[in-house]
């Protein structure tokens, strides 16, 4: 959902190893709650797209000023037109048969205990509705919280990729609800930044099509029925439904080896088998090669998803996988592996420093350190 690569010195690339490392262990040892908590109630309509939420946003005002401007970022709209890196050539990857768009509204917003509050597009450069500017008035003191009372409606567009619907299927990395984004260095919120990190409770309410045959649900990375609440704490959750989500193969954690789930397409079980066999094997060289990076083994989540543009996409708390992958070009299977193995680090690394505030930079900081590691594995291994 967010693709924010940074180039950064060699040299530069062991010392971003330590300053992560230390930082995952003074979280562990500070950690404080988010500012940031959901609790939201939310109709899925497998069939139509329609996603419809209502409950409370709260937000914890932790700066020195008074915070009269809160920015909520509706991602859906980022697809309600074609983005211009799709062209004759590669729309393909992204559009089955036709264009379909994605839309998000708030239908309603009104502060808890108070009255209905005025909304406006927010100026950052955003395409057309990415991003609102919620006007709290009066402001909200520093060390006070307000509660935001929110309608939300959305659109899920049938898409290949992260973030759509196709064939019974929906895949969505994150995004599909109302988020409020990180804070930067100085306190801002910037809609360009990713999601602030949040404690969530989410009724989610599945009307399946022939409700006597309900399919899976996976709500960041862990199944989940229909109507029950699940409690967790996150960036922004992903999720995925419907067909192609049978769980294919498991591992338990071992004594540095994370636990491993791969759910997909059912029979398709020798790929799950040696993608649980390398997320083991880069997980365990992990733990064993930079052992401050976690306390626990971890665990690493596949599914697989309908990419087209790439080989893996690494959530917050789960692995997408290309249907494609080991199935096409048996030359580059060597480079996928390294994927898998770049992907687990990743996943886990995210996992260790996820009570730690790093704002938004927690995507390229995460990224930065599972290329440096899987590096340094490829170079001992020769």
């Amino acid at each position: 959902m967010h693709d924010r690569r940074r180039q950064c010195a060699p040299s530069s690339w062991g010392v971003l190893a330590l300053v992560g490392v230390c930082l995952a262990g003074a979280g562990r040892a500070v950690a404080a709650p988010p500012a940031v908590g959901y609790r939201l109630g939310v109709i899925l309509e497998p069939d139509t797209g329609e996603v419809r939420a209502q409950g409370v946003i709260r937000v914890e005002n932790r700066g020195a000023e008074p915070l009269s401007r809160l920015p909520l970022v509706l991602y859906p709209n980022r697809f309600g037109d074609l983005d211009p890196a799709i062209t004759d050539v590669n729309v393909d990857r992204y559009y089955v048969r036709f264009y379909d768009w994605g839309s998000a509204r708030l239908e309603r917003i009104e502060r808890l205990g108070g009255g209905k509050l005025f909304t406006r597009p927010h100026p950052a450069p955003l395409p057309e509705g990415v991003a609102v500017e919620v006007v709290l008035d009066p402001p909200v003191a520093p060390g006070e919280a307000v509660e935001l009372s929110v309608d939300y409606s959305a659109y899920v567009p049938e898409r290949l990729g992260s973030f759509g619907r196709h064939d019974g299927r929906w895949i969505l990395e994150g995004g599909w609800l109302p988020y409020v984004p990180a804070e930067d260095a100085a306190g801002v919120r910037d809609p360009r930044r990713p999601p602030a990190q949040a404690q969530y409770a989410l009724t989610l309410q599945v009307d399946w099509p022939q409700p006597e045959r309900p399919r899976a649900i996976l709500l960041d990375g862990q199944p989940v029925q229909s109507g029950y609440t699940a409690r967790f704490e996150g960036a922004s959750p992903s999720l995925a439904l419907g067909a192609k989500l049978h769980a294919l193969a498991s591992a338990p954690p071992g004594a540095s080896a994370p636990g491993v789930r791969v759910y997909g397409s059912a029979g398709d079980t020798e790929r799950a088998a040696r993608l649980v066999k390398l997320a083991q094997e880069a997980g365990a060289w992990l733990r064993r090669e930079y052992p401050e990076s976690g306390e626990a083994p971890g665990e690493v989540v596949f599914v697989e998803a309908p990419l087209r543009d790439r080989n893996l996409v690494v959530a917050d708390k789960t692995i997408f996988y290309s249907e494609r992958i080991f199935g096409l070009f048996v030359l580059l299977e060597g480079l996928i592996e390294v994927e898998a193995w770049r992907g687990t680090m990743q996943s886990l690394i995210r996992q260790d420093l996820e009570r730690v505030d790093l704002g938004g930079d927690r995507d390229w900081v995460t990224e930065a350190l599972a290329w440096y590691a899987v590096q340094t594995w490829a170079q001992r291994r020769g």
